[in-house]
């Protein structure tokens, strides 16, 4: 099945970088987006690249490093994630899309009512944009097989319990 872009929309492209490279499928999953940027590029879709940098700005940096040791700081993309110079790059601080970042105000200036969901970590990154995207208005288009997590069972969770409450599942 492949996908068709609604107007006015922007394809978000969430945590494809090295400290995720051990998602489920990961090679499967970038195969998959690799895809879905040549659709969104073809289609003169937006794409914007996001990376989750942790530093100083972090607020849960030193209860994230509390839980789970040593946390990667760099948010360095993977190697085929090469963004082209009209496309947009926005650095996170936290697991959310959205907070304090750019995104919302250059998806407000561009006239962005869609937004097109990929990335790792469906059930943490992923979900906590899907919330605020949701929240600010916008209309979430998850496309599940450009989406992976750490295991499928959390994968599967975000999919089966929040589908067609607060988005529209699709495939490419």
């Amino acid at each position: 099945m492949i996908l068709d872009f609604y107007n006015h929309s922007c394809l978000l492209i969430i945590d494809i970088q090295k400290d995720n490279e051990s998602v489920h499928q990961i090679k499967k999953l970038s195969s998959n987006i690799l895809k879905l940027i040549s659709l969104a590029r073809e289609k003169n879709i937006l794409i914007c690249y996001i990376f989750l940098v942790n530093n100083q700005k972090s607020y849960w940096t030193n209860f994230k490093t509390e839980i789970v040791g040593n946390i990667n700081k760099e948010g360095l993309p993977l190697d085929f994630i090469v963004p082209e110079k009209n496309e947009e790059i926005v650095f996170k601080n936290a697991y959310d899309s959205f907070f304090e970042t750019r995104l919302h105000s250059l998806l407000k200036r561009k006239k962005i009512h869609n937004i097109y969901i990929c990335g790792a970590l469906t059930g943490v990154c992923v979900l906590n944009t899907v919330f605020s995207a949701f929240n600010l208005g916008y209309r979430i288009i998850l496309v599940e097989n450009c989406c992976s997590d750490k295991n499928l069972k959390r994968h599967n969770f975000v999919f089966k319990n929040y589908s067609k409450y607060l988005f529209i599942k699709d495939k490419i």
